[in-house]
């Protein structure tokens, strides 16, 4: 969203959320026994409130084409403020709603932190449903020691980077799994995708300074 804007000095790595999701809903349009779905996300985090709008003009627009029976039967957006003026918003609210929709999968788009609450709210109630996607939170390192191994069991969501991820690598980090063990050595703990953007953001703006200033 933000490179879309053009600005002259803004440098990153793009990690976009236009597609997101896109592959976790196909696959669950695919499975027969996948026909409800419950999508909820905030209104407070840009790249949360986009990738949850996308899935839904994706789901409404393209998935009807690969099953007749997938629909959205509830969309749910909130603020910090909502979830501040209720201590339990995520139990009595975001659950409650996935239970009285009839929901057999949700996709929810959220923050990190909120994201490890949700997970968290939603075992609960994960007997009664067949699929479940939220951003960001499940790609942490300390995920499934947060929320528990049983709940973060089988949660679906999507990464630009991990420590497994296969390929060649670049000539200043090497591969992915090189990177994150170097990284692990220096700062104490496992990176994440966050770390990982950003260290290949700082890398590509000295290559591109050394570039520009050679005879």
């Amino acid at each position: 969203e933000l490179f879309k804007l053009d600005y002259p000095y803004i440098f990153g790595i793009a990690n976009l959320a236009d597609q997101e999701t896109h592959q976790a809903l196909t696959s669950m349009a695919l499975e027969d026994t996948i026909a409800k779905l419950f999508v909820f996300y905030t209104k407070d985090f840009r790249y949360a409130t986009q990738a949850c709008e996308n899935a839904v003009n994706y789901a409404s627009s393209q998935l009807r084409r690969i099953s007749t029976k997938f629909e959205i039967v509830k969309v749910l957006y909130y603020s910090s403020a909502n979830i501040s003026s209720n201590p339990s918003f995520f139990d009595s609210v975001i659950v409650e709603q996935a239970v009285q929709s009839g929901a057999t999968a949700v996709l929810g788009c959220d923050n990190t932190i909120n994201g490890f609450a949700i997970a968290k709210a939603l075992g609960k109630i994960k007997d009664r449903l067949k699929a479940i996607f939220l951003t960001l939170s499940p790609g942490h390192p300390g995920f499934a020691a947060s929320v528990g191994p049983e709940t973060a069991e089988y949660i679906l969501t999507s990464s630009s980077w991990h420590p497994m991820l296969l390929g060649q690598g670049d000539s200043f980090f090497g591969t992915s799994k090189q990177y994150a063990k170097a990284y692990e050595r220096a700062i104490g703990s496992p990176p994440y995708f966050v770390p990982a953007l950003a260290s290949e953001t700082v890398v590509s703006l000295i290559f591109a300074i050394q570039s520009a200033f050679k005879d």
